[in-house]
């Protein structure tokens, strides 16, 4: 019986002792919008990985601005830590401004917009740590794109698009 349940043990240990492929995580960056967000990593080699990342949230500082976004990413790991990634995403924005009229002093044009936009992108980020079960990166990235559909201020053509966050999650 002995023999048995050590032979049973080795193969399960084989599985759990390997070096974790998949990670799940979120956003903390995220909480200043309101909204949650998930992050599904696949590293499928020790250069390289893709993600999957889908967020919502809205920010009410001058504009009232709310989103919903998925993003796909293609890491490359350039060490240990120090990684850069190239992106695809899909946005969905509402973005709404109040005219501000202070007489001659100080005026601004309200602003009313409502899209679907396609952008593309390039992040760097650095692993802070990255343990057998929990990870933390750092991460900032900038790109441009267009909008798919669009409503209300229909004189806007592209944007900036711009990416910052701290993930953080669970390997497996």
């Amino acid at each position: 019986m002995k023999k048995l349940l050590i032979l049973l043990f080795i193969p399960f240990n084989l599985l759990f002792a390997q070096e974790k492929k998949f990670s799940i995580n979120t956003n903390l960056a995220n909480i200043a919008a309101k909204g949650p967000s998930i992050a599904l990593e696949y590293r499928f080699s020790d250069k390289w990985s893709v993600q999957a990342y889908a967020s919502k949230g809205e920010i009410n500082i001058r504009n009232n601005y709310s989103y919903q976004t998925f993003i796909v990413d293609v890491k490359r790991h350039l060490d240990k830590q120090l990684y850069t990634s190239s992106y695809v995403r899909l946005i969905e924005k509402d973005v709404y401004r109040p005219s501000i009229d202070y007489g001659f002093v100080y005026s601004t044009k309200g602003k009313e917009l409502k899209g679907i936009g396609l952008s593309i992108g390039q992040t760097i980020g650095y692993e802070v740590f990255k343990y057998k079960t929990y990870n933390l990166d750092l991460f900032a990235g900038a790109g441009y794109g267009g909008f798919i559909k669009q409503q209300s201020d229909t004189n806007k053509y592209g944007f900036l698009d711009l990416r910052i966050g701290v993930l953080t999650g669970i390997n497996f």
